[in-house]
């Protein structure tokens, strides 16, 4: 299962939200049953300052995984215009499980 975190806020935040991210890891670093795929990849549109994680979490894991995630977001809360969404994807081998097939190779 995947975490794919995105958050977005005001580019004249950046050095604030740079901060806590910093702070947040510090408090918070990724447990060792999560496996970070994509680390802050970021980009710029008219909107602002766009972040994208995403983290692969073990088998039977997930659960304690997502409240991680959610406690580090947290961390970022009083920053004015941040904003931010957790979602749960499923593996490409994790989905053909589902519907009893497996992915090409």
């Amino acid at each position: 299962m995947l975490i794919v975190a995105t958050a977005w806020y005001p580019p004249t935040k950046q050095p604030e939200v740079t901060r806590a991210y910093i702070e947040a890891m510090k408090k918070y670093p990724p447990k060792p049953f999560e496996k970070v795929l994509v680390r802050s990849a970021i980009r710029q549109d008219k909107d602002g300052v766009i972040v994208l994680n995403v983290i692969d979490v073990e088998k039977g894991k997930f659960e304690e995984a997502y409240n991680h995630w959610v406690k580090v977001f947290l961390e970022f809360g009083n920053i004015e215009g941040y904003r931010h969404r957790i979602e749960a994807f499923l593996t490409e081998q994790e989905a053909f499980a589902i519907i009893g097939m497996t992915p090409p190779k």
